[in-house]
């Protein structure tokens, strides 16, 4: 199995096991790591406050929300559009995104 193969996998166990937000930051953490990434972040948006779980530094998170800068990202609206799987091109370094309804 391929180690791309094999991260995607405890990824995936990682959402299914996580008993809270600090244990699948963990998990996506080192996930991201392994394939050559600093930072991730997961923001789940609805109806209501949105939630966010990352590894960017907080002062960046706190102030991406303050600002309601989810409502600008080009990432979610696309995400919010699509509503499945999507990749940027070239010009957004090939940054793949899953969406899960």
């Amino acid at each position: 199995m391929k180690r791309t193969e094999y991260l995607f996998e405890e990824f995936v166990d990682a959402l299914q096991t996580a008993e809270d937000g600090h244990a699948f930051e963990r998990v996506a953490s080192r996930v991201a790591h392994g394939l050559g990434f600093r930072w991730f972040a997961y923001l789940r948006v609805g109806d209501g406050q949105p939630s966010l779980i990352s590894s960017y530094p907080k002062s960046w998170t706190s102030r991406y929300l303050r600002l309601n800068y989810q409502s600008l990202d080009p990432v979610v609206q696309r995400a919010r559009a699509e509503r499945g799987v999507f990749s940027w091109d070239a010009q957004f370094r090939k940054l793949h995104i899953v969406i899960c309804p």
